[in-house]
């Protein structure tokens, strides 16, 4: 593929794994797939997703952010989402920020991260039919991982998909995360410890 035809975050992540000797696939011309499959150790593949934020004009995107909404906000398409859910925990969106440091998020991240969402009206090609809709997620950047650099976020993005992390975090028996503007409150009753023995006896 000619370099022409890369964005700068594209290209700089392509620097970086290749620095790091890791082998990947690079899948930046498909729209099915994440943008690069890396290769880790153990059969582990991280499914590595790279975007670049710009400056909204809040003026398009009236009800879903305000101005002083914008700087932490990221627009996703709705079907990107999508792909991230559906291909499992070793996808990993990272986002380039206009002041130049970088956000990570995990599937859980974006699954449990407070979001809103919209369609965007679309003019068909043909003008005499109707518009199209696309779907559009609405992402708080301050749900995710920051770093300075790239470097770092990318092995951020490595480390998280290790098995040994993984198990780490399905071992977590207290809700996952702390995002922002979500409260995570004490629910339903004490679980005393006879009852949590019946159950396991089969007797509740």
């Amino acid at each position: 593929m000619n370099k022409k035809e890369y964005n700068r975050l594209e290209l700089a992540t392509i620097d970086i794994l290749k620095d790091k000797g890791l082998r990947f696939n690079d899948n930046t011309k498909s729209y099915t797939n994440a943008d690069f499959d890396v290769f880790l150790e153990k059969n582990v593949i991280l499914k590595l997703e790279v975007k670049e934020k710009i400056k909204y004009n809040v003026n398009n995107w009236v009800g879903l952010f305000t101005k002083e909404q914008e700087p932490f906000k990221f627009i996703l398409d709705d079907t990107a989402f999508r792909r991230c859910m559906l291909s499992g925990g070793n996808e990993m969106l990272l986002i380039q920020n206009v002041n130049y440091d970088f956000v990570v998020f995990s599937v859980l991240d974006l699954a449990y991260s407070i979001k809103k969402r919209g369609n965007r009206e679309l003019e068909n090609k043909d003008k005499e039919k109707p518009t199209w809709l696309k779907g559009k997620c609405i992402i708080d950047m301050r749900n995710g991982k920051h770093f300075k650099t790239l470097n770092d976020a990318i092995d951020y993005a490595c480390n998280f998909v290790k098995p040994s992390n993984i198990s780490c975090i399905l071992n977590i028996n207290d809700c996952y995360g702390r995002y922002n503007s979500e409260i995570i409150d004490l629910c339903g009753t004490l679980r005393t410890q006879e009852n949590r023995d019946k159950c396991l006896n089969g007797k509740v």
